[in-house]
């Protein structure tokens, strides 16, 4: 999943084509909302700072679990992983499809490459393949989805029920498929050794 504060090149609007390009999704915190002087969810012509912003991470993060996905299904080792990589295309590029459609109605302008981050994460794993690529696909998924899930909880928790814009609808949405991502990434990984310490369990040691 990346660090929120990002510019993301926002020229040209995602197409159903571009799922099949190849997300890592991270958010705008509600702290950054504030200071950006946006309330949660809030609607211009289109849509708020933190909405755009939001959105932009979640679409290039869209396109990179796609890609990533349709590579290790075809390059991996474990079946498990395999399977794990299968659901990744199919799940986010149904996601990818439920943001798009959020964004129009926001009259948000998606982007249509990844951000230069991902496209290095791209260029990282692409070249790897095998048992090697199990491992650092699943160290990958483990990290970025604990990322995903808390970003998508700010996102959330940031509009009120009655400020509740279609990104923050789309973003409710998604979270539980997030979390039950992040279970199974979690299990995955241990079994062909690229799992990382919880900082949860960490923190309470």
């Amino acid at each position: 999943m990346t660090r929120c504060h990002r510019s993301v090149p926002t020229a040209g609007r995602l197409t159903v084509s571009v799922l099949a390009a190849g997300a890592f999704f991270f958010a705008a915190t509600p702290a950054t909302r504030a200071q950006e002087g946006q309330r949660p969810g809030a609607l211009e012509s289109g849509a708020g700072v933190g909405d755009r912003s939001f959105a932009a991470e979640a679409a290039s993060g869209g396109m990179l679990e796609v890609r990533l996905g349709q590579h290790v299904a075809e390059n991996g080792k474990h079946e498990d992983v395999r399977s794990f990589a299968r659901r990744m295309v199919k799940d986010h590029g149904s996601a990818n499809q439920g943001l798009e459609a959020a964004a129009q109605q926001q009259n948000l302008t998606l982007p249509t490459k990844m951000s230069e981050e991902h496209e290095q994460r791209w260029e990282r794993l692409s070249k790897l393949r095998g048992e090697e690529l199990d491992r650092a696909y699943m160290r990958e998924m483990v990290q970025d989805h604990r990322k995903d899930v808390e970003a998508f909880r700010a996102q959330t928790k940031a509009a009120q029920a009655s400020d509740r814009s279609p990104i923050d609808a789309w973003a409710q949405k998604t979270l539980p498929t997030l979390e039950h991502h992040l279970e199974d990434a979690q299990r995955v990984a241990k079994q062909v050794g690229g799992d990382l310490p919880d900082p949860a369990a960490r923190s309470g040691e």
